[in-house]
């Protein structure tokens, strides 16, 4: 199994990615949180490893969405998006690979 990023690229910009046990804001449990001004993604551990995977590829498309898209993208076009997008990912490792040059 791959190991957990500590960094992701997004732009020109080298995103730190943290884990977390009960990640919260303002009172409320998150599954993760995107720091735009912190250049910073977090992913709550409380949770089942492929939860966090999609967790981490709705916070990177958060982090696209700021940085490609000035934020125009709502809360439910990033969620359906990033559920999409991991499932894609997940069940085409083949076209990831030829994406990727390989």
């Amino acid at each position: 199994m791959a190991k957990r990023p500590a960094f992701v690229n997004i732009g020109t910009q080298n995103y730190g990615v943290e884990y977390h046990e009960h990640l919260t804001a303002d009172g409320s449990l998150l599954y993760g949180h995107h720091l735009h001004s912190e250049i910073k993604i977090k992913v709550n551990t409380d949770y089942p490893e492929d939860l966090q995977r999609e967790t981490f590829v709705h916070e990177c498309l958060h982090a696209i969405d700021c940085r490609y898209l000035n934020d125009k993208l709502s809360e439910d076009q990033v969620s359906v998006l990033a559920s999409g997008i991991f499932d894609w990912i997940r069940s085409n490792p083949e076209a990831i690979d030829w994406v990727k040059g390989k």
